[in-house]
């Protein structure tokens, strides 16, 4: 049948959490999504048939998470345009551009989608030194929720490339 006595564990089911520097960010509509995309180059070699195992070489990798957000705080106005001049008045928040084109390190974030599963397992998606890429758009409609989607993707840190911009956790409480 294909099914074995850790089937049920393995299977997560729900969209989770989203998370920046540590704290919930607030609520999230439809699916959020994680994705981990590779550019690789493979010769083409004259007499063989097709690509040749061992001579893949990844010319670029990227990681990148989608959410939906309905809760349009400051905080996450701030997050959807990086750069962007965020000033409050009172209650109210006008978010403009800083006209600056170079994005400051005050941009970059620690992204994490934490899905939690059944049996204590909780698998976790980080994106390290991350930012909105956009676009962004605001969609309102009748019977709908203005929630824009964001991209965010991560990024390789300046003189190590051998830290990874992104990582997937699977962990089991108490282990």
């Amino acid at each position: 049948m294909g099914v074995t006595a850790d089937t049920p564990v393995n299977i997560v089911i729900g969209a989770g959490d989203v998370y920046v520097d540590g704290d919930l960010i607030g609520a999230t509509m439809a699916n959020n999504v994680f994705r981990v995309v590779r550019e690789i180059f493979t010769p083409d070699l004259n007499g063989v048939p097709g690509p040749l195992e061992g001579t893949d070489y990844i010319r670029s990798e990227t990681a990148e998470m989608e959410v939906t957000i309905p809760e349009l705080s400051a905080d996450i106005l701030e997050l959807l345009i990086p750069n962007s001049t965020t000033t409050p008045s009172g209650g109210d928040v006008t978010v403009t551009s800083s006209g600056v084109r170079r994005i400051s390190s005050a941009s970059y974030h620690e992204w994490e989608l934490r899905v939690p599963g059944i049996d204590n397992l909780e698998f976790r998606f980080r994106l390290h030194k991350a930012i909105a890429t956009g676009p962004v758009q605001f969609e309102a409609a009748d019977d709908g929720v203005l929630a824009p989607r964001m991209t965010i993707q991560g990024r390789w840190e300046a003189g190590d490339n051998s830290s990874s911009p992104w990582e997937i956790l699977r962990l089991l409480a108490g282990s």
